[in-house]
């Protein structure tokens, strides 16, 4: 089972600094504290899919999420909505590993309560130790 999931951001990459241009927008590439699994970037996505401006992962520079902004002052604003969206994130994957180790127990609970020879094999196997 997949550890629950504390990404949060960490900063800026440092290799794609936010810069002034003469185009009306910044890019902003803020790094994540580690890269996320496939099912917490579907969230993300979801999440952020009629988000303007856009924010979304780039799975080729790794670990990154990028947006924009179309001015300066705009940057504070930015970063609080990506924490946010984040944090929604990890709830969702949190609630979403719950949910699995509930149904794993349930069904191994099924399998323990289990009558006959299927039922004493349970116990059998319950009881291992391997250490």
């Amino acid at each position: 089972m997949e550890h629950i999931l504390q990404i949060k951001v960490t900063g800026i990459d440092e290799t794609r600094p936010p810069i002034v241009r003469k185009e009306p927008y910044i890019d902003l590439n803020f790094r994540l504290s580690e890269e996320p699994p496939a099912d917490w970037l579907d969230d993300f996505r979801r999440l952020t899919a009629k988000m303007a401006p856009a924010m979304h992962f780039n799975a080729k520079s790794g670990g990154f999420i990028e947006t924009y902004v179309r001015d300066m002052a705009e940057i504070p604003v930015a970063l609080e909505t990506l924490k946010a969206k984040i944090a929604e994130c990890n709830a969702l994957h949190a609630e979403r590993l719950a949910e699995l180790t509930r149904t794993q127990s349930a069904r191994s609970n099924k399998l323990h309560d289990e009558g006959g020879a299927q039922g004493r094999l349970n116990k059998i196997i319950e009881k291992l130790d391997f250490d």
